[in-house]
């Protein structure tokens, strides 16, 4: 879905006892509301799926990475808070995507 999405894509990458990822979710499913049909917010866990965070060199949880057209534009390291996660999001759909 990732390389194929037309629709920009976050990816956050988690896992059950890590407390910022917990605490992220909520925060991260509440903006995904708002771009239904517009960007594709998927999660994977990290516990469940090691290789594929390894293979895209997922350091730390947790991490968001912003993919467009099946290439990696942008991540960050850290719980986000929905303001962030909402601006992001806006910057994502812009035509031309520039890293704050």
């Amino acid at each position: 879905e990732i390389l194929s999405s037309d629709k920009p894509v976050f990816v956050k990458f988690w896992a059950s006892w890590c407390r910022p990822c917990r605490e992220m979710t909520p925060k991260y499913s509440k903006v995904s509301e708002s771009y239904v049909d517009k960007i594709v917010f998927a999660e994977l866990n990290t516990d469940k799926y090691r290789s594929i965070a390894l293979s895209h060199k997922v350091k730390g949880i947790p991490t968001t990475i912003l993919f467009k057209n099946g290439i990696e534009l942008d991540r960050i390291t850290m719980s986000l808070n929905k303001k962030q996660i909402d601006h992001w999001a806006k910057e994502a759909l812009k035509p031309v995507y520039l890293k704050d």
